[in-house]
């Protein structure tokens, strides 16, 4: 959880995704995400807006928070720690980290070239071009993706770092911080709420909160969300696009 096999499990899944057919638009979603429209409304959704990258982040290497650049400016040992030595590295580095006094650099150079360090949440929505780009930069830059197998969480900073040190930077949806509600500023096409820890969404009562959200999708809505469900389903297919559906989410700063 948290560690560098999420990138290496995403990048492999977008590899078999551009080779198994010309899709036009990449969307990373976790295991309790949920579809809050019909399939046709998220296509004629993303056809309106083909060039744009779901991508929302904050520059972390500028960040004042010592707690937050400790993501970048600790060592962190997340994957393969279900032996001792892994436990024993993880616990150490991990005590030594809530101190949060950095002890290493907030970006890293690679090829002559600074990356800053950018943050944000993993669920992402990208085009063609953008995914294999990052592929690309993927297979070729062994030094960056050692930089990040040791910072916290990868998933979060790793792709949202290559898109805004590249040319897509310019395609990507603005970022708005709301001072009250910074979770949903970082969404981009999925709506979540996190004030201690991640919201589940279980009622029926749940669909108005999350219909007035402004998103394509929601999480987490799992196995006991069986009402919440039903009547997403029920009502998925009366939704025809329209822009003023998603003005306050995922159109927010467009």
């Amino acid at each position: 959880m948290g560690g560098w096999n999420a990138i290496r499990i995403t990048i492999k899944a977008l590899k078999i995704a551009l080779n198994t057919g010309e899709f036009d638009r990449f969307i990373i979603l976790q295991g309790q995400d949920y579809p809050l429209y019909s399939n046709d409304f998220i296509n004629d959704f993303f056809d309106d807006f083909k060039d744009i990258e779901f991508c929302r982040a904050i520059n972390i290497s500028q960040m004042q928070d010592k707690k937050q650049r400790m993501k970048i400016q600790g060592f962190w040992y997340m994957d393969n720690t279900d032996n001792l030595f892994g436990k024993v590295v993880r616990g150490i580095f991990g005590r030594i980290n809530n101190l949060h006094i950095p002890y290493r650099k907030s970006y890293i150079n690679i090829q002559r070239k600074k990356f800053e360090i950018w943050w944000g949440w993993a669920h992402v929505a990208l085009t063609r071009k953008c995914v294999e780009y990052i592929v690309d930069f993927y297979d070729t830059h062994k030094d960056f993706n050692r930089y990040f197998s040791h910072r916290f969480p990868p998933d979060e900073m790793y792709f949202h770092t290559i898109i805004y040190n590249s040319k897509f930077k310019e395609y990507i949806i603005p970022t708005i911080i709301n001072p009250e509600d910074k979770i949903t500023s970082l969404c981009n096409v999925t709506y979540f709420e996190y004030p201690v820890e991640v919201v589940n969404f279980v009622k029926k009562k749940d669909y108005k909160k999350l219909m007035d959200s402004g998103f394509l999708f929601a999480r987490k809505i799992n196995s006991n969300s069986v009402e919440l469900i039903e009547e997403i389903d029920r009502k998925a297919s009366l939704y025809k696009y329209d822009r003023k559906y998603l003005e306050t989410g995922a159109l927010k700063g467009i």
